[in-house]
């Protein structure tokens, strides 16, 4: 399994570089942190080199974050900034070799044009993000985890993708939980889709092995739709980071499924 520490979750208690530092001496061979933009990418870059970590997907900027916007996507009035985050998020990719760039919808504004601003957006995404080699992917949120967000179910997600069939899927086992109760079954019908897998368990949103999901299942239903991809961790550590990535060989099915030789 390829992991990837979410450095916005994981080693929090240290400043960003040292999280880097950090997440590979704990054995992570990849990172991913929204906050990308605020800290100088070559550093990064140089420092991810040295350490041999990847980055497999990067969020363009979300607004602004006092104003819980959680994305530029969907809202009508801001493409030009969103615009300008593409090409941000196009520039740090191709500095850092990352495959998957994820615009967020952000929060519906009650507004009839969020959903043609949607599409607008994406096909936008599709079209730059293409051109560059990259792909793009878009995340179903719970509604528990950011009320109001755009797309906050996966019957949307079909919507979307019947219009952009090239667009793939961030699949968070926690959202999926949130929404549907069975993460598998989520694999399983949207697995042609799935780009990026982030794992955090439902409900706490803390380590795999500490809530309900069926990991065993639902890293059973990736493997069979031929998933091979990355898997972000992003959770909220119960007693700290280091302390808690234990998991990795404790949860029942995880090495066998993904990993021929265990």
């Amino acid at each position: 399994m390829k992991f990837s520490a979410h450095i916005g979750f994981l080693f929090t208690e240290y400043s960003p570089l040292e999280r880097i530092r950090r997440a590979a001496a704990a054995g992570f061979s990849g990172i991913e942190w929204p906050n990308l933009y605020q800290e100088p990418l070559d550093e990064i870059a140089q420092l991810s080199a040295e350490l041999g970590l990847h980055w497999p997907i990067v969020v363009l900027p979300q607004g602004q974050a006092h104003g819980k916007e959680k994305g530029l996507a969907a809202l009508p009035g801001r493409q030009a900034e969103f615009r300008d985050g593409l090409d941000q998020a196009v520039a740090c990719a191709q500095r850092l070799g990352i495959r998957w760039i994820s615009p967020m919808a952000g929060v519906d504004l009650d507004d009839p044009r969020v959903m043609a601003t949607y599409l607008e957006s994406l096909w936008l995404s599709l079209h730059v993000a293409g051109r560059h080699g990259l792909g793009v992917a878009i995340e179903v949120i719970s509604e528990a985890s950011i009320p109001g967000y755009v797309l906050s179910d996966y019957k949307r997600f079909y919507k979307l993708i019947e219009e952009l069939p090239r667009l793939g899927l961030v699949f968070d086992t926690f959202h999926a939980a949130c929404l549907t109760g069975d993460p598998a079954s989520v694999a399983q019908a949207l697995g042609r889709h799935i780009a990026h897998v982030q794992l955090a368990d439902h409900p706490g949103r803390h380590e795999p092995g500490t809530g309900s999901i069926d990991f065993s299942a639902t890293l059973h239903a990736l493997t069979s739709v031929g998933y091979d991809g990355w898997f972000g961790c992003e959770y909220l550590p119960a007693q700290g980071t280091e302390a808690g990535l234990g998991w990795m060989s404790r949860v029942p099915g995880v090495l066998p499924v993904l990993d021929p030789g265990a």
